[in-house]
């Protein structure tokens, strides 16, 4: 047996799946491509919440200075020299993070993960004493049972798994072709699958906590206050730190720093599948 790549081990099942390999990790480089200009939105946001430069409209300032032309296929050719710069730069530092061996991978991860889990604590555990944190966590909390007849809420669930545990990118596969021998995958993957849902659930306890703190400042319910993706994320939070006065300028960046962490991590993970292409066989034996 060999430790090898994705299309390289689907070749020795059967030699017509080859093309099936390099497929997947062709579908997970498209992912990165727009995965790490997400990042990049984060990284400008780190910056702007030292001062809170997203202005008085959050809103506003996302379409006209991050998502130029939103999605009018006319845009599409408009350059956004920020946004050009920062990706720039991050596929730099990737390049630069994978081309030191996985030694560098592993080091970078050590660093930024433990970091990841500490600031997440720290925000979390403050958004916790937020006025109207009660609020948030009882939405949190309350399951509305009609909607497990919903199609569209497992497929998103399921999607959300799939994404959040990298299964079917190849990434699993391509990060156990360095385990040693001995090692037990299966007590690794519950390791990272509990691991993983534990932390998205803490988490999901400070961010409901802070929506219920602007729903509590704006008197909306929390169903108009919070959206998902990159909308919860560059518009919804942005002004929740500008309602939060002066404590805003140390827990804003705290929270794209984080996000930051994650992300950068998440690239790494989505670029390894195609570094592992060019294994060989003879020098990778187990």
């Amino acid at each position: 047996k060999f430790k090898d790549s994705l299309s390289n081990i689907l070749k020795k099942i059967k030699p017509k799946l080859e093309s099936l390999g390099w497929f997947v990790v062709l579908a997970v480089f498209l992912v990165l491509t727009y995965y790490i200009v997400i990042v990049g939105w984060d990284f400008i946001y780190l910056i702007l919440s030292f001062f809170k430069g997203w202005g008085a409209d959050p809103n506003m300032f996302f379409a006209n200075n991050i998502i130029v032309g939103g999605d009018n296929i006319n845009a599409i050719t408009q350059l956004v020299l920020s946004v050009t710069a920062i990706t720039a730069l991050l596929w730099a530092l990737l390049w630069y993070v994978s081309h030191k061996s996985v030694d560098g991978i592993e080091k970078t991860v050590k660093i930024l993960i433990p970091v990841l889990f500490i600031l997440m604590i720290f925000i979390v555990l403050y958004a916790l004493t937020l006025p109207g944190q009660m609020y948030g966590i009882t939405e949190l909390l309350k399951p509305d049972w009609s909607l497990l007849g919903d199609v569209g809420i497992w497929l998103a669930a399921f999607g959300q798994i799939l994404f959040s545990l990298s299964m079917g990118q190849a990434m699993a596969l391509t990060y156990a072709s360095y385990l040693p021998e001995d090692a037990k995958l299966t007590d690794s993957v519950l390791l990272v699958v509990l691991a993983n849902s534990a932390f998205e659930i803490f988490t999901a306890f400070g961010v409901f906590s802070i929506l219920g703190f602007m729903c509590l400042q704006s008197g909306l319910p929390i169903e108009q206050v919070a959206t998902s993706g990159t909308g919860l994320l560059f518009i919804v939070f942005p002004q929740i730190f500008n309602i939060m006065g002066d404590v805003a300028y140390i827990l804003g960046p705290l929270f794209f720093l984080c996000v930051l962490f994650a992300g950068f991590t998440s690239i790494i993970a989505l670029f390894e599948p195609m570094l592992n292409q060019h294994l060989l066989p003879d020098k990778v034996q187990i």
